[in-house]
């Protein structure tokens, strides 16, 4: 807590010093709030009709209308109230300037109507106000203003009451309260000393709650901080977990690899067993076919140098491009016949011949 902070029990020191103005002000205006209340009620009671009047001079009718000056409202609710208080005097009084429509007759109209208002004050000691000057009606708005509507109204409502619901005046006077015991005019000392031990209660109990609440500013504030920290640590310990839960995965996924590579040898080298065994069980087999065949071999030979063999001019010219396709480029091979080569070119051969007798037929 700052040392320029104001603890309660300084405010109570400095309070009735420091803040009469203030004090005052706040009361002020909960009175003239209550005025306007007052005066506004008053007139909707004699039979103000609110909405029938906004239509007509385009303009809001409340409470709060005369905290500036409003000329413009103030005329119909004087005139409304004087009417009320009188229709013919009323009536004999403002002939030829009411409804006011020009600067002329506005001025006619509050010269008559001070005229009017000063007699009732002098003759009239209900009337609650003193002499009233044109000049209340030049401005017409703001505190002195409001009081005097409030003043007025009440009159009009006073008069009203009794005129029309024939009410004694009796009924109409607030009543005046006596004190019945001795002892009662010690009562308000007794409040007052009461108010002021509670005020200074109340200031100390919120003293005390300032103080607890920088301590739990405080504390708040070292809570925050351990909290950071242990926050920054949780992260730093996940990160550090999952790395490792990445390089367990990782050598997992190696010793998988490794038994996988370990099935694939072992089935290769399952079947080169068995071909190793089928190799060695056609041994027999394949030494009684080559001795057949050197048999055969010794008796039955080809002369290939009886044979002339040579690339015909036409098959070149038909099948050039398949011969080259197959890489047939001779038909001996050191010095002697290419069996293979010779093959091939025998089935371009009778390939050609097959279409010229297919070509002969059609």
């Amino acid at each position: 807590m700052s040392s320029k902070t104001k603890t309660a029990p300084d405010l109570l020191r400095n309070g009735p010093t420091a803040e009469p103005s203030a004090i005052k002000k706040l009361r002020v205006n909960e009175q003239q709030q209550r005025l306007r209340q007052s005066f506004f009620t008053n007139i909707l009671l004699l039979g103000f009709d609110r909405e029938a009047q906004e239509k007509k001079d385009h303009l809001q009718y409340n409470e709060n209308m005369f905290a500036v000056p409003n000329n413009k409202g103030a005329l119909p609710i004087l005139y409304f109230l004087m009417e009320k208080l009188d229709p013919e005097e009323a009536k004999t009084r403002f002939r030829g300037f009411w409804p006011v429509f020009d600067k002329k007759q506005e001025q006619y109209f509050r010269k008559e109507l001070c005229n009017w208002l000063n007699k009732i004050a002098q003759e009239d000691p209900e009337a609650g106000f003193n002499s009233v000057f044109p000049s209340l009606f030049l401005s017409p708005g703001g505190y002195k203003f409001e009081q005097f509507l409030f003043y007025l109204s009440r009159y009009v409502l006073l008069k009203t009451l009794k005129k029309e619901c024939n009410i004694k005046d009796g009924y109409l006077r607030c009543p005046t309260l006596k004190p019945s015991l001795p002892q009662a005019a010690h009562i308000p000392k007794i409040l007052k000393c009461a108010t002021i031990k509670n005020v200074q209660s109340l200031l100390v109990s919120i003293d005390e709650n300032l103080k607890l609440y920088w301590k739990w500013q405080e504390a708040t504030k070292k809570l925050t901080e351990e909290y950071k920290i242990q926050f920054k640590k949780i992260n730093r310990m996940n990160s550090s977990l999952k790395d490792a839960l990445k390089e367990n995965n990782t050598k997992e996924n190696c010793d998988g690899t490794d038994e996988s590579r370990n099935e694939v040898l072992y089935w290769i080298k399952h079947q080169w067993k068995d071909i190793l065994h089928q190799i060695q069980s056609q041994n027999a087999d394949r030494e009684t076919i080559q001795s057949v065949i050197k048999s055969f071999e010794s008796k039955h030979k080809l002369d290939m140098q009886l044979i002339n063999a040579c690339i015909p001019d036409q098959l070149l010219q038909v099948k050039e491009k398949e011969i080259q396709e197959e890489k047939v480029e001779s038909l001996y091979k050191r010095g002697k016949l290419d069996i293979v080569s010779l093959i091939k070119l025998s089935n371009f051969s009778l390939q050609m011949y097959m279409k010229n007798i297919i070509c002969k037929c059609l």
